[in-house]
């Protein structure tokens, strides 16, 4: 393998595909059908608490200026070697492969070449399954014996058969999803806070609903939802959980000023045999395998998380159970708001949220001392209330809303407070669990 190129075009592909977050120390250079293709991915997994982590790879293809003077070939090298090889240079660069080793000459009369030792090595994707064929699991139960009432743990081998293969398609502008995303993401948990059990804390709901384009995020402790037209047609029949700290990585890789088209991948399972019996009336799986995004020459592919998709629009359409609803100023309110969590974030306290007739009092601090904030209402219906709610989670939710006026739905003490705009169009909304309070 052998190709000459632009040194700094070079040196630019390399950095777009620089996915920084676990990344894989080499970089795979291919060759082939006349153009050049890099490929960065994340570490493999070297525990087995890391099998589940989400995997990001990202490749991008060069034409530009490319001369492949040799047979086409393909060699891992390491990326930040590559990097240093080529970053002082301001032209053409050579790059040669010489059986383990690529060499990088630049140009003059004097030819330099640094030589960067490189593998046939590097970590393939997960291959997606075809449609027929079987596989086999061993799964163990903990079931209770009818003889002697003890709990024993119990062994089954399961055979599972492929019967398809989904591809969802959507397209939208890189910038408005980026902007979609900044509505929801603060109420996504933090990767070191998430349970096991409930991976779905970390990632994205994407689901197109209706002709609209829904995103939702959870904690445990709020649920943002931001839904807006979809700006072209899409197949979008399951919804996708998307790892967010990946995503919003993947969003900002692409490049700019571009519509992206985003690709899921869904294998349906069929549960047929356990221990050499027929199975029957086991309904059919399917499972999320992956996503890709692509814009221009660049390809970015993510697993997907496994969880399911709680019914969140019901939720927030529901607002029998939330008697008491307010309108007031959202710029005032999250100015009352900042004031009021200052003290309350120093004291590891709730903002104490008082409705009267005529305004909104935002109390914070000890009993003998409260600070008081208050905040003039719109309008108002429904009984007079106090809840207890997260200075945080209250500013992060106030901060999205663009609007002039913001309406809050307030129910029993141990109910979500539902927070949206005061629009005609139903796109922000946000619930948050009150806290308790012990007086």
């Amino acid at each position: 393998m052998q190709f000459t190129l632009n040194a700094p075009a070079l040196l630019q592909a390399l950095k777009s595909i620089n996915i920084r977050m676990q990344i894989h120390e080499f970089v795979h250079i291919q060759a082939h059908d006349g153009k050049l293709t890099l490929t960065t991915c994340t570490k493999p997994p070297t525990r087995w608490r890391e099998l589940d982590r989400p995997r990001m790879r990202a490749s991008i293809s060069m034409t530009e200026g490319l001369s492949i003077k040799e047979n086409e070939g393909s060699l891992s090298v390491n990326y930040q070697a590559l990097v240093s090889a080529i970053k002082m240079v301001d032209g053409p660069v050579t790059l040669r492969q010489d059986g383990q080793v690529l060499i990088v000459e630049r140009p003059g009369e004097l030819k330099h070449q640094t030589p960067i030792e490189g593998n046939d090595f590097f970590p393939q994707p997960p291959a997606i399954p075809e449609k027929g064929t079987n596989y086999s699991k061993n799964e163990r139960q903990w079931v209770t014996c009818p003889t002697c009432g003890q709990g024993h743990s119990q062994e089954h081998q399961d055979l599972y058969q492929i019967l398809g293969v989904i591809t969802q398609q959507i397209r939208f502008a890189r910038e408005r999803f980026l902007s979609t995303l900044k509505h929801i993401e603060w109420a996504v948990a933090s990767e070191d806070r998430r349970c096991r059990s409930d991976d779905g804390r970390t990632g994205v709901f994407l689901s197109l609903f209706d002709g609209f384009l829904i995103l939702q995020a959870r904690d445990g402790y709020s649920v943002a939802r931001y839904r807006e037209p979809a700006t072209s047609g899409g197949d979008f029949q399951q919804s996708v959980l998307i790892p967010a700290k990946q995503l919003k990585q993947a969003l900002q890789l692409l490049p700019r000023k571009m519509d992206v088209s985003l690709e899921a991948i869904f294998v349906q399972h069929q549960h047929v045999k356990r221990d050499g019996q027929d199975v029957l009336d086991i309904a059919l799986s399917t499972r999320a395998k992956e996503i890709r995004l692509s814009a221009g020459d660049m390809c970015i592919t993510l697993s997907l998380l496994n969880d399911g998709s709680p019914d969140y629009q019901t939720f927030f359409a529901d607002t029998t159970a939330r008697e008491t609803q307010v309108v007031c100023s959202t710029a005032d309110l999250l100015l009352a708001v900042k004031a009021a969590g200052s003290v309350a974030e120093q004291q590891r306290s709730p903002i104490q949220f008082r409705v009267d007739e005529k305004q909104i009092n935002l109390e914070t601090g000890s009993s003998s001392s409260p600070a008081l904030h208050q905040v003039l209402l719109v309008a108002k219906t429904g009984p007079d209330l106090s809840i207890a709610l997260n200075a945080w989670y209250l500013r992060q939710a106030l901060s999205v809303i663009t609007t002039g006026e913001v309406k809050i739905e307030i129910g029993a003490p141990d109910k979500p407070v539902v927070i949206r705009p005061m629009s005609e169009q139903d796109t922000f909304a946000c619930a948050m669990t009150p806290m308790k309070t012990y007086e």
